[in-house]
Order: structure tokens, then sequence, then C-alpha cells
């Protein structure tokens, strides 16, 4: 039997409970230890090959004298057959230490990229040797979605693209044609706007989008489903009035219309053959974001703005079909944001001051 310590007490904290009792350890105790906690965790190797992995946190609490009190557990069993074992009803990546384990495992070729993708049936696996690689672990990952794709555009995706995550992973999962083309296409880009929108609108509407999609097919793709979708969901839109949005009402100059109902919203998206109902009416309902239209030198535009609570910041401004507003019509809006902010702040600042007034 083997057994292998990733962790103890600090020595800070053995010091502090090895103090003798009194005032001096009580002031030591509310400047240092006060809500501190100490860990310990250790690997546990038996001779039939089975490893146990505990860790254990401890809060430093006072009864007749200060002592640990155990405050949380969690740890895994892995049997010779790869077969693991959470304790305790943990999830895998609340565990700590997990990348330190498998360092001292000798299992340095995971590195900590790899760690959102595992399961416990993959660590399992790797731990007791059936997974010994980044390219098996990668083709393992696949498998275990039940869909086809290259393994080593996977992990090239993985260990080298900053922006890719568990989350990208499976929005490819779902919306790619081909899951491969996905790899390929996010070893150069990001998923920007458009795409991203496109993958939203293919898990609606359960469709799949090509990722050799030309930008002029993917913009035209991208129109046609906007459309679709804002046709379907039409028949139960509602007129009533965002309340939240009475406080901007005041700083509506001519020309901007404040969209404030999910109707206009929907006409809104219709009229200017662009997204903004599909991908942020939920935002506007949440008090996260604000849209205007704009009528500004004979043209119709729709400018969307970021919302926390406390300013207006600048998303975007486009006319009809996603084109590009006028560069004096963005410095129109640049300083009429600047302005507007300046009074919110100042209701704000008073609202305050009332409160305070009358408490």
């Amino acid at each position: 039997m083997q057994t292998i310590q990733l962790a103890d007490v600090r020595q800070e904290v053995k010091d502090f409970l090895a103090m003798p009792d009194g005032i001096k350890k009580n002031i030591v105790y509310n400047r240092s230890f006060s809500g501190n906690h100490a860990s310990k965790a250790n690997i546990l190797i038996k001779d039939d090959g089975t490893i146990h992995y505990s860790h254990n946190t401890y809060r430093i609490s006072k009864g007749v004298k200060y002592f640990l009190k155990p405050n949380s557990k969690s740890g895994f069993t892995v049997e010779p057959n790869g077969r693991m074992r959470l304790w305790f009803n943990a999830k895998l990546q609340t565990i700590p230490f997990i990348d330190e384990v498998l360092k001292h495992l000798k299992r340095e070729w995971v590195q900590s990229c790899y760690l959102q993708y595992i399961t416990p049936s993959l660590l399992g696996k790797i731990i007791v040797g059936k997974i010994t690689n980044p390219h098996d672990l990668c083709k393992a990952i696949l498998k275990m979605y039940r869909v086809q794709g290259s393994p080593a555009l996977l992990n090239k995706c993985i260990t080298a693209n900053t922006f890719f995550n568990k989350s990208t992973l499976l929005l490819g999962i779902k919306t790619a044609k081909n899951l491969d083309h996905f790899f390929e296409y996010l070893q150069d880009n990001s998923l920007d706007h458009t795409y991203s929108d496109l993958c939203q609108q293919a898990v609606i509407l359960e469709r799949k989008v090509d990722f050799k999609w030309s930008q002029k097919r993917m913009t035209e793709e991208h129109k046609m489903w906007t459309r679709e979708i804002m046709d379907i969901e039409s028949d139960s839109l509602s007129n009533d009035k965002l309340q939240w949005l009475d406080k901007l009402r005041p700083y509506t100059p001519e020309g901007f219309t404040l969209i404030d109902s999910e109707r206009e919203m929907y006409t809104e998206g219709k009229t200017m053959s662009h997204c903004v109902f599909t991908n942020y009416w939920s935002s506007v309902r949440h008090e996260m974001y604000v849209v205007y239209n704009i009528t500004y030198s004979g043209g119709t535009y729709t400018l969307g703005l970021n919302y926390d609570q406390k300013e207006l910041k600048f998303n975007q401004l486009y006319g009809p079909r996603n084109t590009q507003a006028p560069a004096e019509l963005h410095e129109y809006v640049k300083r009429w944001l600047y302005n507007t902010n300046k009074q919110l702040l100042k209701t704000k600042f008073q609202e305050h001051e009332e409160l305070l007034h009358f408490s």
C-alpha cells in the first residue's frame, strides 16, 4: 500500500493550534484565522491496484480549545478495471487538485485544457492506463457524444484555440452539418456574430449549419432563418409595454423611437430584415438591452445598447439588412449617449439623496 500526500494543513495553522490558550491566541485568531480553512489531500494506492483520492477541508473553530472542525470532503475511488466512483454525490469538476492527482500518478500528458471535457468514466480509464495520449482521449470524447469527427482536429481546437471550450464543442455537435468542417473553421476563426446567431437559429429550427458555406450563402441563410423564426413567433406576441423602460423615455430625442414591447421588437426586426428580435428580445425583457429605431436624413436605422443598470453602452447601429449607418449618425449617437448617461447618473444620485433624507 502506498500513500501520496498532495496537501497538508499549513504550518502556520499548526503553529497557531500549538500556541498556549489565552488572550494572545484569541487576538491572533481574530486577526488571522477567523473563518480560514485548511485542507488535506491524499492518494492511497492499494496493493490490488485500487486508487483512492480524498480531499478534506477544515475550519478553525473554538470550543473549550481551538480545533480543526471538518467542513467538507470529496474524493473518488478508481478500481483496477478503470471504473470510477465519486464520493458524497460530488461532481468531478468540483473536486480540487485533479491536475495534481494526475501529475503524481505520472499522467502529466493530461494538460489542464483537457479537464473540462473529462468525465468520471474517462478519468478512470486515464488513471488505469486505458487512455494514454491526447489522440485517444479526443477519440473517446467524440465516441462519448456518439458523433463522427477527427480526434486530431478536436485536439488542435482544445490545445491551440483560446476561445474553444466545452460549450463550443456541444454547440458544434448540435448544429454543424460536418463536425470536422466546424473544427477546421475554428482553427483560424472565432464564432463571429453572424455564425453565432446562425447556430442559435439552427438549434431552434432543428437544422444544420454548413461551415463550408461562403460568406454570401451564410448571410442569405441567416436572413431566411431570421424571417422564418419571426413569422412562427408573431402569432403570440404581446403589445404590453415594458415598464422598466419608462426611466429612459424622457431622454428619447426627436427621430428616436424607443422599442418597448415584444410586438414592436418583432416589427423592427422584420421591417429592417435583421435579427434584433430573435437575438435581443430576451435581453431587453431582462433589463439588459435597449433598442431604438432612428429616422435620420431620409434613412431608418436600428440602434442597440447594452444596459447595466447604471449607464447605456453602445453595441451596434445598422440600417436595413445590416447595412452600415452613416459616420455622422454614429457621432450623433455618441454625443447623445454621453449626455444621457450624465442625466441618468444625476437622477440616480438625486434618488439616493432623497432616500437618505427620508431615512
